[in-house]
């Protein structure tokens, strides 16, 4: 396991628990264990006004009360440094709607590893 991996936080926003739980269970198998997993972006977002931002927050696009894109856009909107990643069923419709995030789609015919090294490339050995 490379050690950097602890050295930082993932917020995991997913209202379906099976591929929440897949998720989270690829992440901490690539060696990530600072994993927060919250059902609904309205309870991440309380969370981070309670006790600051991760590093990095990956999150469904398809959500029940606030969507994806909102909650990137509110949390971008006061902490512009944290690295989002949304995922979705239909990733160019994300992308066209709005492109400033990385987008991955859930139909990847190998999703975890996909998503696994989208994050390991991300930078976050520096923060």
């Amino acid at each position: 396991m490379e050690n950097w991996k602890m050295g930082f936080t993932i917020m995991l926003v997913e209202d379906y628990p099976v591929f929440l739980e897949m998720t989270e269970f690829a992440l901490r198998t690539a060696g990530y264990s600072s994993i927060e997993t919250y059902t609904n972006a309205c309870s991440a977002l309380e969370k981070i006004h309670k006790a600051g931002p991760p590093d990095l927050i990956i999150t469904d696009y398809d959500m029940p009360y606030m969507n994806g894109l909102e909650f990137a856009g509110m949390v971008s909107e006061r902490y512009s440094h944290v690295k989002i990643i949304i995922i979705t069923g239909d990733p160019e419709f994300v992308r066209n709607r709005y492109c400033r995030y990385t987008v991955i789609g859930k139909t990847n015919g190998d999703f975890c590893s996909g998503l696994i090294q989208i994050v390991d490339s991300l930078g976050l050995k520096s923060n």
